[in-house]
């Protein structure tokens, strides 16, 4: 980010703020506050005010890592659709109850490839509009039943916790500063 690269100071501003967010989740007093910091960054990466929530996110993560489930939209729209739904609860009946720390892991694992992705790729997506034109041209090809064309490099990484280690998340004083 700190490199002269051709990126429109916008999306450079929007990349820092979702990195910023993703920190704050990471030292979140709690799962929810985690979870909340990390479904805004999401939402600030990926969609503008105008979009159909949650389907902006969904298509958009699917043009970028559909080919993590074998171009199947199916376990995209799932987790997107569950997360969004939490959030909501969340923000708008002040309900966290569902949130648990495999949710608020998806959430992290997302936003990280997400950040990792657009940072690593500027060559090719500079600004939310190319992000919105991939997201665009990968519907027409699989509409069209043509090969998906995706900027190379794309990765996607996972880490993988132990039953001891998510007990030890789900612990209320591992959340206590």
């Amino acid at each position: 980010l700190n490199k002269p690269k051709l990126v429109h100071e916008k999306w450079r501003s929007a990349l820092r703020r979702a990195a910023i967010l993703a920190g704050q989740s990471f030292f979140a007093r709690n799962i929810s506050e985690g979870f909340l910091y990390d479904m805004i960054a999401l939402e600030a990466l990926l969609t503008e005010p105008t979009d159909r929530f949650p389907n902006a996110m969904i298509d958009r993560i699917v043009a970028l890592f559909g080919w993590m489930t074998g171009e199947n939209p199916q376990p995209w729209k799932d987790s997107i659709s569950k997360l969004y739904q939490l959030r909501c609860k969340l923000v708008h009946d002040g309900d966290a109850s569902e949130i648990s720390i495999e949710y608020l892991i998806e959430a992290d694992t997302i936003l990280a490839n997400l950040l990792y992705n657009l940072c690593a790729l500027t060559r090719v997506i500079k600004s939310k509009k190319d992000v919105i034109k991939l997201s665009e041209e990968m519907q027409a090809r699989q509409i069209l039943g043509q090969k998906m064309r995706r900027p190379r490099g794309l990765q996607f990484g996972e880490k993988y916790f132990s039953k001891d280690d998510l007990e030890k998340l789900k612990d209320p004083k591992h959340w206590a500063w």
